[in-house]
């Protein structure tokens, strides 16, 4: 086992950093245009141009098209990612709003990989 302590800023940046892995790994190439120095891009439409350029010369896809998360064509390793992210993610939702909400990190996270599920703990 792997234990790591951070910050819940870290914590939130690394489930961040592994949202967008995981969606990298699945064809979700536009993610990129989220990212705060595109967001500010005075030519977003030609670099969304080369996005579906990129995507379609790396993965075939056409614009909008992506696999899912459970597809049995998404490598292991952006799965995991996503589990992991699930699992930080719902614990701080549940340790920032005890009382809970409608927004899916406070859902039970669905398991995608083979790896068995990380846990955490969240200790004030």
């Amino acid at each position: 086992m792997v234990h790591l302590s951070m910050s819940p800023s870290q914590a939130k940046t690394v489930v961040e950093a592994l949202d967008f892995f995981a969606r990298m790994g699945s064809g979700q190439f536009s993610e990129i245009l989220g990212l705060h120095w595109t967001s500010t891009s005075k030519n977003l439409e030609e670099l969304e141009k080369i996005i579906q350029d990129l995507k379609f010369k790396m993965t075939g896809f056409q614009s909008g098209q992506s696999l899912g998360c459970r597809s049995p064509e998404l490598p292991e390793k952006f799965k995991t990612s996503w589990d992991i992210m699930q699992a930080l993610r719902h614990a701080l939702a549940w340790h920032e709003k005890p009382e809970g909400g409608f927004q899916v990190c406070f859902d039970p996270p669905l398991k995608t990989s083979q790896e068995e599920f990380p846990s955490v703990s969240i200790e004030d």
